[in-house]
């Protein structure tokens, strides 16, 4: 072989190499690995503002918050973007301008040096960080509400973090590409749950209060990372400032800034929440329709008790001003006619009376595709006094048709219907004759436990064949009539007839159709010990006993349980015997 072409075969060889040591496979003892992760989502209140659009763009001016936000921008795109849109953007590079905001759903990705001491026999020396975060409201924040309530725009909750471990700098960028891959799973995952499970409604843009000037809080500085509008708020203004070396000198910066500028700072408050970051808030008052809040990473001493990941890495000013209380009648009137469900979540009902309140009040409670929400609104809605001569007999006809939906085998969200029904007769406060005579057209679905039984004290048990669907409303009665009641929902569908699934206490667990007989423990020795959850494991998963209710001295716990070994169903209660005060006989 002549010269030449050993050379260039040789330095071909050595190409491959070269490349192979870069990408390293999968499986590979040095590929980049998550090595530490958390994250929450979830929601407050029954209902939201319907997601119309998604907004995912970098939380920090760098070139790797850009990447990680590009790569979830790109996988939502993807998957969603035959549903919701979803834009990138980048505000550090484009100011953000002015949107409609009820509704959107604005993302943040921004990298974070985790805290970490490398062992000298660590090959893994360096880890790098990826969070996302939703830009929302300051916790202090309570603007004025209008005629309509539509709070619910920023009832969704995202956060997550995740650390990835790597061996040399040369595999970095594979390191935040594998972190932000795993957020834009968990998080689609996430999403879908929300977008299916939870009652929404929207928000037509007549709605919305003339904005504001949109230049008027420039000398405050910074970047604009979010700016726009909702119902309630004729301007939401936010903005970014990286932190300071001294934390200390650069919040007394903010402090005079804000008084020259006319802002008084009032509360202070630290916050951490399983949905939020930790952080420090300060709230300003600038007039009647003005706040403003400082939001700070927390000082040094909080910052010890939570991992780099849960903590505030910038400092965030967000401007608000409060929309004119009354949206005019025109758009009251219009919005009543065109979507009536979404009328009735924003609270309309409240402001309705006489001729208008019963014309309206049988158009939706006879609406096939109302939903459980939409009722319970219509419900909870119309009970003023002034209301009653036309609306008592009404809502007493409209729990009846609740009813009666609970009871057909396809109704639609059967456990935030059962729950929502049983707080409507009151079991939440107490428990009387009149309450369980209320509940009689639901007895093939109730299971009621007795709590002045005493068999409670060592633990009941309903037993029930496995097969087909059973959907159950368990009610646990008070020892006293004036007690409250505890109560939970569930749905269970049995394999192997079907892809199986047991929900309960808010979790659904799937059961694969290969469901076999390792499902169940010991059950009457949790009671006996009286322990405070008891785990089963179905397809994999960890199915945890809830306590419904803790109070002092006295727990109450009910559980539902899958017993493949006797083909049945168990549902537990357990309930020990009040305390009573010892008593020293040495006195």
């Amino acid at each position: 072989m002549p010269f030449q072409a050993i050379r260039l075969y040789l330095v071909f060889i050595f190409v491959l190499l070269w490349a192979a040591a870069a990408i390293v496979p999968a499986g590979c003892s040095d590929a980049p690995k998550i090595v530490n992760q958390s994250g929450s989502h979830g929601r407050r209140g029954d209902d939201t503002v319907r997601i119309s659009r998604i907004v995912v763009q970098p939380g920090a001016s760098d070139s790797e918050s850009r990447f990680a936000a590009e790569i979830v921008a790109g996988r939502l795109k993807r998957e969603l973007e035959a549903t919701i849109p979803v834009v990138y953007a980048d505000p550090f590079r484009t100011p953000a301008g002015p949107e409609r905001l009820a509704g959107g759903l604005v993302l943040e990705l921004s990298t974070f040096e985790p805290i970490f001491k490398p062992s000298a026999q660590d090959k893994a020396r360096f880890r790098i960080g990826v969070r996302l975060t939703k830009i929302g409201r300051p916790f202090g924040l309570n603007p004025r509400l209008r005629d309509l309530n539509f709070m619910q725009d920023d009832s969704l909750s995202f956060r997550q973090a995740k650390e990835v471990s790597y061996t040399r700098s040369g595999l970095r960028k594979s390191a935040l590409k594998l972190a932000a891959g795993k957020i834009a799973d968990d998080l689609l995952e996430n999403l879908r749950k929300q977008i299916e499970a939870v009652p929404s409604f929207s928000v037509p843009d007549y709605l919305y209060a003339p904005p504001a000037d949109s230049r008027a809080y420039d000398w405050a500085g910074g970047t604009v990372v979010l700016l726009g509008s909702t119902p309630h708020l004729r301007r939401f203004e936010v903005r970014h400032f990286p932190l300071a070396e001294d934390r200390e000198r650069q919040l007394d910066g903010f402090l005079e800034l804000m008084r020259n500028n006319g802002y008084e700072p009032g509360r202070t408050a630290d916050y951490s929440s399983l949905y939020e970051l930790t952080a420090e808030e300060i709230e300003f008052k600038g007039g009647d329709d003005l706040q403003a809040f400082l939001t700070f990473p927390p000082d040094a001493e909080l910052r010890k008790k939570y991992g780099a990941g849960d903590i505030w890495n910038h400092v965030r000013l967000t401007f608000t001003e409060a929309a004119p209380p009354d949206i005019p009648q025109e758009a009251f009137d219009r919005f009543r006619r065109e979507d009536l469900r979404s009328f009735a979540c924003a609270g309309g009902f409240r402001l309705l009376r006489g001729k208008e309140l019963a014309r309206e009040f049988d158009r939706l409670a006879e609406m096939p595709e109302a939903s459980y929400n939409d009722l319970f609104h219509l419900y909870d809605d119309t009970g003023d006094a002034e209301q009653l001569p036309v609306a008592e007999e009404r809502r007493e006809r409209l729990l009846e048709r609740i009813r009666a939906r609970l009871l057909q085998s396809d109704s639609p969200d059967f456990n935030f219907g059962a729950a929502g029904l049983l707080k409507r007769l009151g079991f939440d406060k107490n428990c009387t004759p009149e309450q369980l005579k209320k509940l009689e057209p639901l007895r093939p679905l109730l299971v009621r436990f007795d709590g002045a039984n005493p068999e409670l004290s060592q633990g009941a048990v309903r037993h029930f064949p496995l097969s087909g669907e059973r959907r159950f409303i368990i009610l646990v009665t008070p020892r006293k009539a004036d007690e409250p009641s505890h109560f939970t929902t569930a749905r269970f569908v049995s394999p192997p007839d079907a892809s199986g699934f047991l929900e309960m206490n808010g979790s659904r667990w799937e059961i694969p159709q290969e469901f076999s007989g390792k499902l169940h423990g010991v059950v009457h020795s949790w009671f006996l010990h009286g322990t405070t959850t008891s785990q089963e494991t179905v397809a994999g998963e960890e199915v945890s006993l809830k306590a419904l209710s803790h109070r002092t001295g006295d727990k109450l716990l009910v559980g539902l349980f899958l017993n493949s070994r006797k083909n049945r169903l168990e549902i537990c209660a357990y309930q020990p015997p009040p305390q009573t005060k010892s008593i020293n006989r040495s006195e």
